[in-house]
């Protein structure tokens, strides 16, 4: 009888020191899991990197050009190529005159472009639309959402601002002006130098740089907008033989998401690369556009047959960036620019300022250590974070003085 209370005493001694070792297992793995999920998800730890703002797009072309018409019919026989740079008074191209059944009829046809044109009550429908989404956004509390719609109305109004109520088009100049008679030659002369083409896509009335806040891209980009020979061998009076591109400045437009645009920096150098050449150029305007954003490259560099074409396909790189790399999430809004929270020594939160070099997807590449700043005009050193800080990777929900566990 003892010998079984004994026994049932082990045993009991037992169970209690086993599920003592099970809850100080499951204590540490829970205290782990909470470790590692905490550093995780609360913070996390800067790194040096660099970003290498590059992309590929479908350029759009705007040229200064000038096209050229014929006032009188007959067989022509070009005197200069395609792509030749021409002086003023060049002859560039002969007209005979011949039978009038020898005549082939012309496939000119005029583009109609008012659906690719932006209005003034257009782009006012669209701002009012923007305001609407901003109020309800306000109402919901949605303050991120708010942030980038009112970057995106600001930016509209800005366009607007650019906009014309009567975009310019193209001058036509009339380079011949008489009745040939059978066999009769007449000689066409240029009124202006530039690189002459006998391409055209019709087209060349709108797409001139005064009209870029008008333009709808967002339709243009859907367009096929192939080059075609104006006339291969007979004209009549009153079509476009072809056309000058004057001087040698040119742009290239590109289309972009709202949260791409910002990737870039304006009135900066900007690399492109167009086939095997690469080629340098200025980013000199931002078009708002539907919901997309267009950006103005200047170009004063050519490549194979950029007179001609009216879309080409191309890589833009702008500089490396170098610092810390740091989440959206974890930026500040200040009146005097951003901030971020740090974790300290003491696992307290603090809120450090920080000095944003680029924006690229999610992330920003911030200064490390210390920028300057001016208060009017005395110049100010700032500290700021520096590598391996502990950053607050969602700052709504911590505030300076907030102890992390």
């Amino acid at each position: 009888m003892a010998k079984s209370v004994k026994r049932r005493k082990v045993k009991i001694k037992g169970i209690i020191r086993l599920t003592v070792i099970l809850g100080l297992l499951i204590f540490f793995i829970i205290k782990l899991v909470e470790w590692n999920t905490s550093e995780q998800n609360v913070y996390y730890k800067l790194e040096y990197s660099e970003i290498n703002i590059m992309g590929d797009y479908q350029a759009l072309i705007i040229r200064n050009e000038e096209l050229l018409q014929a006032n009188a019919s007959g067989k022509i026989t070009q005197v200069e190529d395609d792509g030749a740079r021409v002086k003023v008074n060049q002859r560039i191209l002969d007209i005979t005159g011949v039978d009038e059944g020898e005549m082939a009829t012309t496939d000119y046809v005029e583009t109609n472009t008012s659906s690719l044109e932006l209005t003034m009550a257009e782009m006012d429908e669209e701002i009012h639309q923007i305001k609407i989404e901003i109020a309800q956004k306000v109402r919901t509390g949605d303050y991120e959402e708010i942030e980038s719609l009112s970057e995106k109305l600001l930016m509209k109004l800005t366009t607007k601002s650019e906009m014309s109520d009567a975009p310019s088009v193209a001058e036509v100049v009339t380079v011949q002006d008489e009745n040939l008679s059978i066999g009769e030659k007449s000689p066409l002369f240029t009124k202006n130098s530039g690189t002459l083409t006998y391409y055209i896509d019709g087209y060349e009335s709108l797409f001139r740089y005064e009209n870029i806040p008008n333009l709808k891209f967002d339709e243009i980009e859907n367009l096929n907008l192939e080059p075609r020979l104006a006339s291969e061998l007979y004209v009549n009076a009153g079509d476009i033989i072809g056309k000058l591109i004057l001087g040698s400045d040119y742009y290239l437009l590109v289309l972009v998401n709202y949260n791409e645009y910002n990737q870039f920096d304006i009135n900066k150098d900007i690399m492109i690369d167009v086939g095997e050449k690469t080629i340098a150029g200025t980013i000199e305007n931002f078009i708002s556009t539907g919901d997309k954003v267009a950006i103005a490259i200047h170009m004063d560099q050519q490549f194979q047959d950029y007179y001609k074409k009216r879309t080409i396909e191309v890589r833009i790189k702008q500089e490396t960036y170098k610092g810390l790399l740091v989440e959206k999430s974890s930026l500040i809004k200040t009146n005097d620019g951003y901030s971020v929270y740090v974790v300290d020594k003491l696992n307290k939160v603090q809120e450090m300022p920080v000095k944003i070099i680029q924006y690229y997807e999610d992330h920003a590449i911030v200064k490390s250590d210390f920028f300057y700043d001016f208060v009017g005009d005395e110049k100010t050193k700032v500290k700021t974070v520096s590598i391996y800080d502990k950053v607050i990777l969602n700052q709504e929900d911590y505030a300076p003085g907030d102890t992390i566990k």
